[in-house]
């Protein structure tokens, strides 16, 4: 029985058995992603939403609207300066009047600014007292 291998170049993936598409699972997603980025992103938040337990009545339509309206399909990523989407109020779900974009820097702000007190202190201390590996030498060296 011959395998037949992913047509994408330097990918090894195995193809369906079918044979009803020249690519791997793996591949297939990525180029389905590529091609609807927003519905992409859609499944992800829902997805991400149920993992985490909360609700999630934002439909498709909503989303890309307001995905488009907000910039945040051009604008999302991992940097400081990219807009992820924020829930108003964390004890609600994923709701069209529930949800914002802010960018990464102002979520992580945030976050730290609805911690009680004590688990500041923590951090803070833990902060103070921990040195990183690569410069754990130069501390006693200077002592």
């Amino acid at each position: 029985m011959k395998t037949n291998h992913c047509k994408t170049k330097r990918c090894r993936g195995i193809t369906t058995k079918s044979g009803r598409s020249p690519y791997c699972a793996g591949c297939r997603y990525r180029r389905w992603r590529d091609k609807f980025p927003l519905h992409a992103s859609f499944h992800a938040l829902k997805q991400r939403a149920h993992e985490r337990g909360k609700d999630f009545t934002l439909t498709r339509e909503q989303y890309i609207e307001f995905a488009v309206k907000t910039n945040y399909a051009k604008m999302k990523g991992k940097t400081s300066m990219s807009l992820t989407i924020d829930r108003i109020d964390n004890n609600q779900g994923y709701h069209v009047w529930n949800i914002r974009c802010i960018t990464l820097s102002e979520n992580s702000r945030k976050l730290f600014t609805t911690m009680p007190d004590w688990m500041k202190d923590e951090i803070r201390a833990l902060e103070a007292v921990y040195i990183p590996e690569s410069h754990r030498n130069l501390s006693t060296a200077s002592a």
